[in-house]
C-alpha cells in the first residue's frame, strides 16, 4: 500500500445503498428465524400461550353464571376448559340443547363411543 491516503475512491450510489439495506433485511430475518426455532422460540411459544391462557380464564371468569351455563360449563371447568383436558359433546337439535344429563363438557368418552365398540 502506497503512502498516498488521496487514493481514488468509488462512488457510492443509492443502487450500493440499497442493495446493502437489502442484505441487511435479509440477514436480519434469517438470524431472528433461526433464533425463533431453537430453544429461545420454544420459550417465547410457552410464555405467550401461557399469557393467552390466562387472559382466556380471566375473561370466562368474569362472565356471569347464566351465561356459563348458557355455553355449558361450570364456574368449577373452567381451568380444564381453557387447558384442553375436557372434551365436548357436538351440539345436538333438541330444544333444550342437551341429549343426555350430563354437562356440556366431561371427562371421558362418549355414549356413541361406547355404543360402537365392536364385539370382541
Amino acid at each position: 500500500m502506497s503512502g498516498n491516503i488521496y487514493e481514488f475512491q468509488p462512488e457510492i450510489t443509492r443502487s450500493h445503498i440499497e442493495a446493502g439495506v437489502r442484505r441487511a433485511r435479509e440477514l436480519r430475518s434469517r438470524y431472528f428465524s433461526n433464533a425463533f426455532s431453537g430453544a429461545f422460540g420454544k420459550g417465547v411459544k410457552a410464555i405467550s400461550g401461557w399469557f393467552r391462557r390466562r387472559n382466556q380464564t380471566r375473561r370466562l371468569q368474569d362472565l356471569p353464571d347464566y351465561l356459563l351455563n348458557d355455553m355449558g360449563i361450570e364456574r368449577y371447568q373452567i381451568e380444564d376448559v381453557i387447558s384442553g383436558a375436557l372434551s365436548r359433546d357436538s351440539l345436538s337439535l333438541s330444544p333444550t340443547g342437551r341429549t343426555s344429563s350430563r354437562p356440556a363438557f366431561w371427562r371421558g368418552k362418549s355414549e356413541a363411543d361406547e355404543q360402537n365398540k365392536l364385539a370382541a
